[in-house]
């Protein structure tokens, strides 16, 4: 339990800061909907000479300012990239953090397994990230309300914010898994920055190879289509399964190699 408020307490500073970005981002989105919205038609003529590479990176879809939902999941996409690279970064740094500070042998020394070391680190990043949620959801809710002129469909709102949680913790996973690996990486951002556009250029790179619905699998921001939660008020119950198992698997491997892998303090 020390271990964990420890944790906890050392990532709250970033925590706060990570919020603040996320909620100050949705805030600035939110408050240009009405232009968006009154100039729709002319935005929706000039997307459709951009090309589909561009627009999906960007998260634009010509309906994307009918409606406040619509403009809601382009907006949504760039708080997902943010919120991806804020939990790499978090699950790579309590990692390595011990070899940078040089405590790793000071660590492994007191009476308590590597797992549960782990697990207190887990636990503190999980929290921290559930709070960057709750954080977020709040302050979007409430621009959401002030800016949209119709009643907006509660439970999809929901779900498209849910999901920044749910890609978070793939990525924290990935995140864990990288310090890991490489526990004297010199940068966890420029590690986060690369794994993010390395998602995002692969996806359209192999769209046209595998094929736009199998690519998806390999590129946890299409696990949850806005799309299709928009239109079916659900989650796609394949790609639900896979995020559990990518997570579960990055995670067991980060476990059964962090208690066997030598981690230098020095």
């Amino acid at each position: 339990m020390n271990m964990f408020v420890f944790e906890l307490k050392s990532t709250w500073k970033s925590t706060m800061i990570w919020s603040s970005v996320l909620g100050i981002w949705i805030i600035l989105l939110s408050s240009l909907f009405p232009s968006f919205s009154v100039n729709a038609t002319i935005i929706t003529k000039v997307l459709e000479g951009y090309p589909e590479a561009v627009r999906n990176v960007l998260g634009l879809r010509p309906d994307s300012f009918k409606d406040f939902i619509g403009y809601y999941t382009f907006a949504f996409q760039g708080i997902v990239e943010l919120g991806a690279v804020q939990a790499m970064i978090l699950g790579a740094t309590i990692i390595f953090k011990e070899v940078r500070g040089k405590t790793a042998d000071f660590l492994f020394s007191k009476p308590i397994t590597r797992q549960q070391i782990m697990t207190s680190k887990l636990l503190a990043a999980s929290v921290s990230l559930a709070i960057t949620n709750v954080i977020y959801l709040v302050v979007a809710l409430v621009s959401a309300l002030l800016v949209a002129p119709e009643p907006i469909n509660m439970k999809i709102f929901l779900m498209l914010s849910m999901t920044l949680l749910f890609v978070q913790l793939i990525f924290i996973s990935f995140g864990i898994l990288s310090a890991v690996l490489f526990p004297r990486m010199k940068s966890a951002t420029a590690i986060s920055i690369g794994a993010l556009f390395f998602f995002m250029i692969s996806y359209d790179l192999l769209k046209p190879i595998m094929g736009e619905y199998t690519v998806r699998y390999l590129i946890p921001f299409e696990y949850f289509s806005s799309e299709f939660i928009v239109k079916y008020a659900a989650y796609e119950a394949p790609f639900i399964i896979t995020t559990i198992l990518v997570i579960v698997i990055s995670l067991a491997t980060s476990y059964f190699l962090y208690a066997r892998k030598d981690v230098q303090a020095s």
